[in-house]
C-alpha cells in the first residue's frame, strides 16, 4: 500500500524534525531534561504521528521514556492551544515584557515593541479630536 507507505514515512520525517528541533532548544537554553511531555492541535488525532514523535523524543531524552499526552489531561483542552498561547502573549506584551527572545529568534539588540495598542470604536467611548487617532505603542 503505497501512500500509507509515503504517509507513515512522511509522519517520521516530521516527528523527528520536531524532536530534533525541541532537543537543540533545550540545548540552547540549558534546560533539564523533559518530564512529562505534552501536545495540543490537529496532529493529536493522528496515531502514527504521536507514536513517531514518542519514539524521536525518547531517542534523546535521557528522563525516562514516556508517551505524550495531550494538554487537556492538565486542564488546557488541545483545541485551545493557540487562543491560549495568544492570550499569553498578549498579556505579556500589556505588561510591557518583551514576547520574543535572542535565543527564539536570533536577534541581538532590543526587542521591538510588543503590540500596537488601539482603543475600541469612538461610539464606545467619549468623543474628542485627540481620540479618534490616539493610538498607544508598548515598550
Amino acid at each position: 500500500d503505497r501512500p500509507a507507505d509515503a504517509l507513515a514515512t512522511l509522519a517520521v520525517a516530521i516527528a523527528d524534525t520536531v524532536a530534533e528541533s525541541v532537543r537543540m532548544r533545550m540545548k540552547t537554553l540549558d534546560l533539564p531534561p523533559l518530564g512529562r511531555r505534552f501536545a495540543a492541535g490537529g496532529g493529536l488525532r493522528n496515531r502514527g504521528l504521536m507514536n513517531a514523535l514518542a519514539t524521536a523524543i525518547n531517542r534523546f531524552s535521557p528522563a525516562e521514556p514516556g508517551h505524550i499526552e495531550d494538554t487537556g489531561s492538565v486542564g488546557v483542552p488541545p483545541q485551545a492551544r493557540e487562543a491560549a498561547g495568544i492570550g499569553i502573549l498578549g498579556l505579556l506584551a500589556l505588561d510591557g515584557r518583551p514576547i520574543t527572545t535572542p535565543a527564539s529568534t536570533g536577534r541581538t539588540d532590543r526587542p521591538p515593541p510588543a503590540g500596537l495598542w488601539i482603543r475600541g470604536p469612538v461610539s464606545e467611548r467619549r468623543r474628542s479630536s485627540r481620540d479618534e487617532t490616539e493610538a498607544t505603542r508598548t515598550d
